[in-house]
């Protein structure tokens, strides 16, 4: 038997239900949400989310940080762009750590997928 979900009570209805036994609600042909939020619900979280209650930052691209991070990584403007302000600011006064930050962030920028997520 399929079932929808009440858009007052969120409780399980048959699909052909006009009105919804729990609340006694008109229901309207939720369908579309319906498997909207169950696509949502099947997405599995990331540890860090699970165990540290860490949240999920971006998403941010690969090679846009890459290039800030070869023309611009001495000013941060690379960490800036991760949403990294505090690094960025220190970048911007060391001048990229001397220039050792930077490498060192290019290198770890290109071990990465092409659309990434910060967890803060």
């Amino acid at each position: 038997m399929s079932t929808k979900l009440c858009k007052n009570c969120a409780s399980k209805i048959p699909v052909d239900a006009h009105i919804c036994p729990t609340c006694g609600a008109k229901i309207e042909d939720v369908s579309e949400v319906v498997e909207e939020v169950i696509q949502e619900e099947e997405q599995p979280k990331d540890f860090r989310e699970v165990l540290f209650g860490f949240k999920k930052r971006g998403p941010f691209y690969k090679w846009v940080t890459l290039l800030l991070a070869i023309f611009l990584g001495w000013l941060g403007i690379h960490k800036f762009y991760e949403r990294k302000f505090y690094m960025g600011l220190l970048y911007m006064v060391t001048g990229g750590f001397c220039g050792i930050g930077i490498i060192l962030d290019i290198i770890n920028l290109l071990a990465k997928p092409t659309v990434y997520y910060n967890y803060y």
